[in-house]
């Protein structure tokens, strides 16, 4: 039977409140999976979901999590973070003499058993032990059996392979010292009164790809439960399409190895702050000479923005205590405009002390160390601030131009490429913060321009 609209909203809001799915992603067919649960049950949608806002049975829960969830995973995918936890691990583990490890939304186990292939040898004598929870019960139950295709092996190197699998047929089976340091838990990470998270229970936590499915009230309760399970300094690794940007401030963010992760700070409770946004406007300003660098540019630019910056906050004229994290963001915008690199950096690192994940003030930063000569600290911040806000186009243009300043056309090409699609989407009020005095349009010109000079195709 088919489900009409409202209950089907009904389902939705439902699997939200329980398992906490925000469901714009678009990746489940609400209705197909409530359509055919229903059927599978021998009752209308309606009568369905009213029997599961009456209650739902365990078992049911367990049908529903399977086909909510995505337990699409494969051994060792992106590498790099595992590089990383090889090597904190070990420093963790020699540190604390012991090394607890979580893999949250584990699926399938693919990713648990990397980890545990991935302890340093010492880890022995720690006890050191992983452990893999999900709410899906099927998928867990493969995770046990600990048996996998060759399709799930695509990206592990060939000596990790043999290290770690016993071949039977057409499937590979992982070895038993490897099975002994591995456990699976069957849990709902987002219930509040699940007993997973417990305090300073785990040294790391891996979750990846699981956030970005969560409704924002959920990833931020779920973000406040992990930062208090680990202990002061431990580590938690989130997906390459995931930040804690606007949900914690629990965390400072690291970037080594080739990936980001985040390391809990000792004190909790910080607030979450939020970036401004200022009225919007259109500035005036002339073309960019792309031979002198970006913050030359600006500092022609932008009698315009030092002008708003003003009106926004007046009281940034005045000596100020320098705690209030959108007047910060102001003074530094309004420093960098004026040229006064060396303030500018103090006002970026106050701000990035009380909120190191803002987007805005890495970029800014970055910046600034261009125009203090410091090339290889500008990208880090430019790299920083595109990881923590994709969707914000400025720092890809600025790695534009670090890169073809560098002669790296390939990288230069690639960035500014970016820069360009995302250009024309740019919120308005953060081109007046961060657009240095140019217009959208005139950003988009300076993009193609120096894409041409590249090599590339604007």
């Amino acid at each position: 039977m088919r489900a009409n609209e409202s209950v089907v909203r009904r389902f939705k809001r439902w699997s939200t409140e329980t398992f906490g799915f925000s469901f714009e992603t678009g990746t489940t067919n609400l209705t197909a999976v409530l359509e055919s649960h229903a059927a599978a049950a021998r009752t209308d949608p309606l009568t369905y979901v009213e029997r599961l806002e009456g209650g739902a049975p365990v078992s049911e829960l367990r049908a529903l999590a399977h086909a909510l969830t995505v337990t699409e995973t494969y051994f060792f995918r992106h590498r790099e973070q595992f590089t990383a936890f090889a090597d904190l691990a070990t420093a963790l583990g020699a540190e604390r003499s012991r090394l607890r490890v979580l893999s949250a939304a584990c699926a399938s186990g693919e990713e648990t058993y990397s980890l545990a292939a991935m302890l340093p040898p010492a880890s022995a004598a720690w006890g050191a032990h992983v452990l893999g929870a999900d709410l899906n019960l099927q998928a867990l139950q493969k995770a046990r059996l600990a048996s996998y295709s060759v399709w799930s092996l695509r990206d592990t190197p060939a000596e990790l392979r043999d290290l770690c699998f016993e071949r039977a047929g057409d499937t590979f089976r992982v070895r038993p010292d490897l099975r002994a340091r591995v456990t699976f838990e069957e849990h709902n990470l987002v219930d509040p009164d699940d007993r997973l998270l417990t305090p300073e229970r785990f040294e790391i936590v891996f979750c990846r790809n699981m956030l970005m499915y969560l409704t924002r009230d959920r990833a931020s309760d779920l973000v406040r439960r992990f930062a208090k399970s680990l202990v002061p300094g431990g580590y938690l690794f989130l997906g390459h399409a995931e930040t804690l940007r606007g949900l914690t401030n629990d965390f400072d963010l690291l970037h080594t190895h080739g990936t980001f992760y985040y390391q809990r700070r000792g004190a909790l409770a910080h607030p979450v702050t939020a970036q401004p946004r200022p009225a919007v406007a259109t500035p005036a300003a002339p073309p960019l000479a792309t031979e002198e660098t970006w913050v030359d540019a600006i500092g022609r630019a932008s009698e315009r923005v030092r002008s708003l910056t003003h009106a926004r906050a007046p009281e940034l004229a005045a000596p100020s205590p320098r705690v209030d994290p959108e007047a910060l963001l102001l003074e530094a915008v309004e420093l960098t405009h004026q040229g006064d690199v060396d303030a500018a950096r103090e006002r970026c690192r106050a701000l990035l002390d009380l909120d190191g994940l803002n987007a805005g003030a890495h970029y800014l930063s970055a910046v600034c160390d261009e125009a203090a000569g410091d090339l290889r600290a500008a990208e880090s911040h430019d790299q920083t601030a595109a990881y923590l806000d994709a969707s914000f186009a400025m720092p890809r243009l600025h790695l534009g131009l670090l890169a073809r300043r560098a002669g790296r056309l390939g990288d230069a090409r690639r960035e500014l490429e970016q820069a360009l699609v995302l250009l024309p989407h740019e919120e308005p009020a953060r081109l007046v913060l961060f657009g240095g005095g140019f217009a959208r349009q005139q950003l988009v010109d300076l993009c193609r321009a120096e894409l041409k000079a590249c090599g590339g195709s604007a």
